[in-house]
């Protein structure tokens, strides 16, 4: 399964898999040990075909990865900056009287 050739889907793809390796590298764990860990369920290939990008993973196969990691799925999703909601300045102050 490849990831559409639509360049938002290849930069998500990207953006998972450099997010997968990181959490994968932060546990010091190799391609093979997810290999084993995971009793084969996850070839060292297939796992570097996701965080590479070029392999798109699905949600159930992404959250038995979590719980191989031992991480919930959220930290293993890239946040996207572009659609968190902006930051509410608790100091604002709204005249009503003016608003008349």
């Amino acid at each position: 399964m490849n990831p559409v050739d639509d360049p938002s889907d290849a930069e998500a793809s990207a953006s998972l898999g450099a997010r997968l390796r990181g959490v994968r590298r932060q546990l010091h764990m190799s391609l093979q040990d997810v290999e084993v860990a995971s009793n084969l369920e996850f070839k060292a290939s297939v796992v570097s075909a996701y965080e590479r990008g070029d392999r798109a993973i699905t949600v159930r196969r992404l959250q038995r990865l979590a719980r191989l990691y031992r991480v919930p799925v959220a930290e293993m999703v890239p946040h996207d900056e572009r659609h968190t909601p902006p930051a509410i300045d608790a100091a604002v102050t709204i005249d009503l009287v003016a608003l008349r």
